[in-house]
C-alpha cells in the first residue's frame, strides 16, 4: 500500500538553506513565492517612492548626512535605476519570482529596495504575514 502510494504520489524534498546563510535575492524569491499577491501593492509603492524622489528631491535629501555612506544624488540615482527596471519588467516582475529578486535585488539596487520594503511594512502594508516575514528576513536582532 505505501509503495503503491509513493510511485502514485511521488514526495519532492526542498532543501533550504538556513536563514542566516540566505541572500537577499534568495529573501526575495522566497517572499515572492510565499505571498505573490503582496508583490503589485509593493511595486506600486516602490514606483511611487521613486517618483516622489525625482520630483520632490528637497522633501528627501533635507535629513541626508553628509556622513551616510553613499550622496543623496546616488540614491536618486538609483531611484532612477529601480524605476527603470519596474517599467520595463513589470509583468516578469509580478509572475516570476527569479525575475523579481534578479531585477530588483541583485547589487547595489538590492539595498535601495530593501529600504523601500522596510518602509512599505512600516507604513503601507496591510498583510500582517507579510510584515512578520519582511522583519523575520530583513531586521537585524
Amino acid at each position: 500500500m505505501v509503495g503503491s502510494l509513493l510511485t502514485a504520489y511521488p514526495l519532492k524534498f526542498i532543501k533550504m538553506k538556513a536563514l542566516e546563510k540566505l541572500t537577499d535575492m534568495d529573501k526575495a524569491k522566497l517572499l515572492h513565492d510565499l505571498f505573490p499577491n503582496e508583490i503589485k501593492p509593493l511595486l506600486d509603492y516602490i514606483s511611487r517612492y521613486c517618483e516622489d524622489l525625482k520630483f520632490n528631491p528637497d522633501k528627501h535629501s533635507k535629513g541626508w548626512s553628509n556622513r551616510a555612506i553613499m550622496t543623496f544624488e546616488y540614491w536618486q540615482g538609483l531611484g532612477e535605476q529601480v524605476e527603470e527596471t519596474i517599467t520595463l519588467h513589470y509583468m516578469g516582475l509580478l509572475k516570476f519570482s527569479g525575475t523579481f529578486s534578479a531585477e530588483l535585488f541583485y547589487g547595489i539596487k538590492g539595498a535601495f529596495v530593501i529600504q523601500c520594503l522596510l518602509r512599505w511594512a512600516r507604513t503601507e502594508c496591510k498583510n500582517k504575514k507579510f510584515k512578520l516575514a519582511i522583519a523575520l528576513l530583513y531586521l537585524e536582532n
